[in-house]
């Protein structure tokens, strides 16, 4: 993106986008507004989200402790039974993922292996799943990471906001990696479509005007 010309700010934007849409296009000289801040949609979008809580354990995959996994293994979720039962083993380069936990409504990101039942239980899944990984050693910097994944009752919401430049692109639970590339051609065409609706404005207000320019000489 940077590479594009693209820039990167940091700053927090409090409040519903639109009742700031023309001043926050005035202050970084942007046409359109492209809102993916996920849960943060709750107050930008005055949107009913909720949090879909999600851990994962680290072990190290450097084939000292047990072979080297190369590709990724896993079990989906099944919602018919009132438990925790999926199970996802994931290799990235010397790190092996293993998963998983989905939590509804759970906002803490304060859960360890050590504190936290469902992430040992997790852990004992896996080891069931694979029996290898008995031996496998957590990664020292980050054993355990905790994240909340965005969802939205009424699932993903990709439209513009009638009556403004804003589009909306958020909702995307625990498929977000999955949807990013569809979801991001859609955005793109959306901005193009907005795009030619301006220029189509511009022409057509600038025909009226040598129109009136005619008359008056």
């Amino acid at each position: 993106m940077r590479q594009l010309g693209g820039q990167v700010i940091k700053r927090k934007v409090s409040g519903r986008l639109v009742d700031q849409e023309e001043s926050l296009k005035g202050e970084f000289e942007a046409a359109a507004i492209v809102n993916c801040a996920g849960l943060g949609s709750s107050e930008l979008a005055d949107d009913n989200m909720y949090p879909l809580r999600g851990a994962l354990l680290r072990v190290d995959n450097n084939g000292r402790h047990f072979p080297k996994l190369n590709k990724a293994l896993s079990i989906t979720l099944d919602e018919g039974e009132n438990s925790q039962n999926m199970i996802y083993l994931v290799p990235r380069e010397n790190i092996l993922l293993l998963g998983g936990l989905v939590e509804k409504d759970k906002w803490s990101t304060d859960i360890t292996l050590e504190n936290y039942t469902p992430i040992q239980q997790m852990h004992e899944r896996c080891i069931d799943f694979l029996p290898i990984l008995k031996r496998a050693k957590l990664d020292v910097d980050e054993p355990v990471r905790v994240g909340l994944r965005p969802a939205r009752k009424r699932n993903v919401r990709l439209e513009e906001e009638k009556g403004t430049t804003i589009i909306h692109n958020y909702g995307h639970g625990g498929s977000g990696v999955t949807l990013s590339w569809g979801c991001g051609r859609e955005v793109v065409e959306r901005i193009k479509s907005l795009r030619r609706q301006y220029r189509g404005q511009r022409l057509s207000e600038g025909t009226a005007h040598r129109a009136i320019a005619d008359l008056v000489s």
